[in-house]
């Protein structure tokens, strides 16, 4: 069974730095027209559920997802955000 932080390890340094650094899940409105929001799903879509035909994106609007499966994603950030702390962490100490 994969874990929280095997989820977290899935997104790029790239991305998880900017989410943890810009605050994105703090900042973020499960509204498809939220900046913050549409990185966040644009991640999740890419990085965690890559097959999941339900989440589309196009011409930088979120297609076809409810104001539910938006809340979900973000509270699912939440979720992982202990994790993508420890392994930004980890990471900062591999390149010291």
């Amino acid at each position: 069974m994969i874990g929280f932080y095997d989820i977290a390890k899935m997104i790029p340094a790239s991305f998880r730095a900017d989410i943890l650094h810009g605050n994105y899940i703090y900042k973020a409105v499960a509204d498809e027209a939220d900046t913050h929001m549409i990185v966040l799903f644009i991640v999740y879509k890419n990085y965690i559920e890559p097959n999941n035909e339900q989440y589309q994106f196009k011409d930088g609007k979120i297609i076809n997802a409810c104001k539910l499966c938006l809340t979900n994603i973000l509270d699912k950030f939440k979720i992982l955000e202990p994790y993508l702390i420890q392994i930004e962490k980890e990471y900062q100490l591999l390149e010291a």
